[in-house]
């Protein structure tokens, strides 16, 4: 098997056999609470008409529902007319 992901049942069972884990390599220091430009990932649920309209919205402006959401929330208006 090449350096490329496990293809097959087999290569798969091989490839987890020998994966190795260094318990004592350097943890990375996390951002500390309220640190500027960290995000926290939340799930949230809405209609599907607004869902859809933030789909067009965001299509509009040529970018992604995510980004227009983060605009919005950050006071960066990216759509002048309110979704609601």
């Amino acid at each position: 098997m090449s350096d490329k992901l496990p293809q097959t049942t087999a290569d798969l069972k091989n490839w987890m056999d020998n994966l190795t884990y260094d318990f004592d390599a350097p943890v990375p220091e996390l951002p500390p609470p309220g640190a500027e430009g960290v995000l926290v990932k939340r799930s949230v649920k809405w209609s599907a008409d607004l869902d859809q309209r933030l789909k067009a919205a965001a299509d509009a402006k040529g970018m992604s529902q995510s980004e227009l959401t983060l605009d919005e929330s950050a006071g960066r208006p990216s759509c002048p007319e309110r979704l609601t």
